[in-house]
């Protein structure tokens, strides 16, 4: 019963995080961190310059602009706005309760949310990053 409970509670706190989130991307709140909009200029270094490969991306990625701190674009985008907060306590919310429900111990649980959130990874940052380069 406690199981129901929880994630009956997880699922709400994901979808009044969701209505959030498009408020904030229909620009319905004034503060910079509020409004997904004007965001960016919490993630950036001023004045704008062209972002570089850095070590602790390995490499790999290179942001548009350079980054205000490590990660600002990217896995701490969270702390520079509130709709990647948001995002980020919606689809854990999600991920949880089908862990939840998907494992029979705590062990269980963990593997099958890390599994989760590697699969969104790859597959929201292969499609996201293909469409991208095909619509400039």
């Amino acid at each position: 019963m406690i199981i129901l409970f929880i994630c009956i509670v997880l699922l709400i706190t994901a979808f009044i995080s969701k209505a959030f989130m498009d408020l904030s991307s229909e620009d319905k709140f004034d503060s910079v961190y509020w409004n997904k909009g004007r965001t960016w200029v919490l993630k950036y270094k001023f004045p704008l310059k062209e972002g570089k490969r850095t070590w602790y991306y390995l490499w790999l990625y290179k942001p548009k602009y350079e980054e205000r701190f490590m990660y600002s674009t990217t896995i701490l985008s969270f702390t520079t706005d509130g709709w990647h907060l948001l995002q980020l306590i919606f689809l854990n919310s999600i991920f949880i309760v089908m862990s939840i429900l998907a494992g029979s111990n705590i062990f269980s649980v963990v593997i099958v949310y890390i599994f989760i959130r590697i699969l969104y990874s790859i597959f929201f940052n292969v499609f996201y990053n293909e469409y991208s380069k095909n619509n400039k």
